[in-house]
């Protein structure tokens, strides 16, 4: 009879948060509000369906957490931490230490006990890492400046939730007659042995084992292994070390994130951890009771005002400290304002040590909650309103301070290239390569630095404000490229072009095809989506092995961009000009030919044969003992296994191949005759067996 209750509760408890996930996800939301909810529903608060074993669910929910928090611990990038470290180590912690300051500020003012305000503020520190990923993912903005800054400031607060799981239950279950300071290091260095062992076996034990296992390849036996991993850490850091279930797991699952195999760990997991997470968040809404809204609702609401507009504010100024712009802070301000799910772990937690009652549980997990569902609302204000100020308002302080050069005296004709990501970078190396003056302009500290070390000219400042375009001397630029990875910023750096220089033409990269019409309406003369054109090339190549002509593939190509892009693109020559040239190199391909010894044309000159007479072809090019003659001359002589370059259309290619069968008295049978097409420059061909063209697309 157990076995069935169980199994009823888990087919509940699947099938209302599979409704719960479902309804979030066609409101936009975040799966994790759907959870929740679901636990509400199927809660013992609530009418309707009610789980016959809480205890059952609650013990599912904590393998849910100890597979959480290994799978964070494994995904915890080092190098992410390093790139970002000032970022995230100043404002990072700036924001962690005030938002827990400010919910003991709440605390004191509304009479909570020392463990109740230490919790609260505590849990309001830690922002969703997962609903932050989805939204900047949503909006494509993964790459920007303040993209970057909410994920070092996440990273910060991952690391700061393992010393909170350490010390919270020893400085909130602190005995009258027990010394404080004597209790929290007792913590710490029970924690420390723990880390110690861990990065022992950790760094040499489990990956000899794990190397060992795969070798099996058996997926079976390297899941039992991570598995086995994963709650065996956080069974020895319980039972031998005193700690929580959760830091344990999150050390197992750090020690091994160097490993060689550590995404084929966090590959296995990541399947049993959503299922097992899911059960966490739904057992975290069975503790929620609606019933205590009416006698709450204002405490629930000064709960979720404290989550987000405190949150708000601490990282606002801490960003401002930083000399962002006022659209980059209210971004990032924005974005970490919501409260995270290691926040209901941390919430969970203190219900085990009996700090926090059902009340204060219920109270600061509807507080999350609200603060998780108007956080996408939230960010969407925010970099509009940003957006609003950086256009119409004059320059910040902290960006007065900054010292906008101007460009080179006497640059003309130069490129103006506003960005210095991967796309500018590359854009700006093949600049240097041909030797054509361009100037980068670069908001990101670093990136402008590592400009300036590559020996090119750099504009410190935001591509968007009136005064740094100044500078670039736009008036004289022969065109202008826009690679800021914010679609935002996209938008507004284009428009401040366009208002300064009118004629300049705007190359615009953009993140996604819905963009297109909103970029070109800004005054873009050529929007390139990089997703979209590198599809376009795997296309290309796809077809190309396939055995499509370059003709067909230039036609069906040609017709895709004009699709995609003419609708909003307005007709200029030099766009009918580019469309003419890719037309054009439909017909421009070459055809090699490795010419056999026993042909009758071996020893006489180019001229003499008249090919062009004969086929319409051209020769371009001889590759001969390793050697490329380009465009050789009529007084060439060919000899025996040179590789002979035709151009022309496909028709005089074909003619060339059937003139070139009959100088070989029919030695080659057609089928053996293989069309390729190469660039010029494609020197040598793959060497194949005699009596065998030569292909190499």
């Amino acid at each position: 009879m157990d076995s069935i209750l169980i199994v009823g509760d888990m087919a509940m408890v699947m099938l209302a948060a599979l409704i719960g996930g479902t309804i979030a996800a066609r409101l936009g939301l975040p799966a994790l509000i759907g959870y929740l909810l679901a636990g509400i529903l199927v809660g013992p608060f609530t009418p309707g369906p009610v789980l016959g074993d809480l205890d059952n669910i609650h013990l599912f929910a904590e393998i849910g957490v100890i597979l959480l928090m290994f799978g964070v611990g494994v995904d915890f990038s080092i190098d992410q931490l390093r790139r970002v470290r000032n970022v995230a180590l100043f404002g990072g912690g700036a924001q962690v230490l005030l938002t827990i300051g400010l919910g003991l500020v709440v605390g004191t003012l509304l009479a909570w006990p020392w463990g109740w305000s230490l919790f609260f503020g505590c849990i309001m520190a830690i922002s969703s890492t997962t609903v932050m990923l989805k939204l900047l993912m949503d909006r494509g903005e993964m790459g920007s400046e303040h993209g970057q800054m909410m994920l070092g400031v996440s990273l910060i607060q991952d690391l700061s939730t393992i010393l909170m799981v350490a010390l919270l239950p020893a400085l909130t279950t602190i005995q009258a007659d027990s010394n404080p300071a004597m209790e929290i290091g007792f913590s710490l260095l029970k924690t420390a042995l723990f880390l110690g062992l861990m990065f022992v076996l950790g760094t040499r034990l489990f990956p000899f084992l794990l190397k060992r296992i795969a070798q099996y390849g058996s997926r079976e036996l390297f899941l039992l292994a991570t598995v086995g991993l994963s709650i065996g850490t956080a069974f020895v850091a319980t039972e031998f070390f005193g700690l929580s279930l959760a830091l344990g797991a999150f050390i197992g699952g750090l020690v091994v994130s160097e490993s060689e195999l550590h995404h084929r760990i966090l590959g296995e997991v990541l399947p049993i951890r959503d299922i097992f997470g899911v059960l966490f968040f739904v057992s975290v809404g069975l503790l929620i009771n609606p019933g205590l809204l009416p006698t709450t609702s204002g405490l629930c609401c000064l709960s979720a005002l404290s989550s987000c507009w405190a949150k708000f504010l601490v990282a606002a100024w801490g960003a401002l400290a930083l000399c962002l712009l006022r659209r980059t802070i209210l971004l990032v301000a924005a974005g970490l304002a919501q409260i995270g799910e290691f926040s209901f772990i941390l919430a969970q937690q203190g219900r085990q040590v009996g700090v926090l009652d059902e009340y204060i549980t219920g109270l600061t997990l509807s507080g999350a909650l609200i603060s998780t569902v108007v956080s996408p609302f939230l960010l969407r204000g925010a970099g509009a309103l940003g957006a609003w100020a950086d256009a119409r308002l004059a320059p910040s302080g902290s960006r007065k301070a900054i010292v906008c050069l101007e460009a080179p005296a006497g640059i003309s004709d130069h490129v103006v290239v506003c960005g210095y990501g991967r796309i500018g970078r590359h854009i700006a190396e093949a600049l240097a390569e041909l030797g054509h003056p361009y100037l980068v302009i670069e908001q990101d500290w670093l990136h402008a630095e590592h400009a300036r070390q590559q020996g090119a000219p750099v504009i410190y400042g935001d591509a968007s404000n009136a005064v740094i375009l100044a500078g670039a001397r736009l008036e004289r630029a022969r065109v202008a490229v826009v690679t800021a990875p914010d679609p935002g910023l996209q938008r507004l750096i284009t428009q401040q072009i366009r208002n300064q220089c009118p004629e300049v033409p705007i190359i615009v990269r953009s993140n996604r095809v819905e963009h297109l019409p909103l970029l070109y309406k800004d005054g873009a003369n050529d929007v390139i989506v990089p997703t979209f054109e590198g599809g376009l090339e795997m296309l290309r190549q796809t077809l190309t092995r396939l055995g499509v002509t370059v003709e067909a593939i230039q036609t069906y190509t040609d017709a895709v961009h004009c699709e995609r892009y003419a609708p909003w693109r307005a007709p200029t020559t030099d766009g009918e000009l580019l469309s003419c040239l890719r037309s054009a190199h439909a017909g421009l391909n070459l055809e090699w030919y490795l010419l056999q010894a026993e042909s009758e044309y071996v020893g006489q000159s180019i001229g003499s044969l008249e090919i062009r007479r004969h086929s319409g072809a051209s020769i371009v090019a001889i590759v001969r003992d390793g050697n490329t003659l380009i465009n050789p001359p009529a007084s060439t002589t060919l000899r025996a296994w040179d590789r002979i370059a035709v151009i022309g259309n496909s028709e005089q290619r074909h003619q060339f191949v059937s003139w070139l069968r009959d100088g070989e008295h029919d030695t080659i049978r057609a089928e053996d005759v293989q069309l390729s097409h190469l660039s010029a420059s494609s020197g040598n061909g793959r060497k194949r067996p005699d009596h065998t063209a030569d292909r190499n697309g």
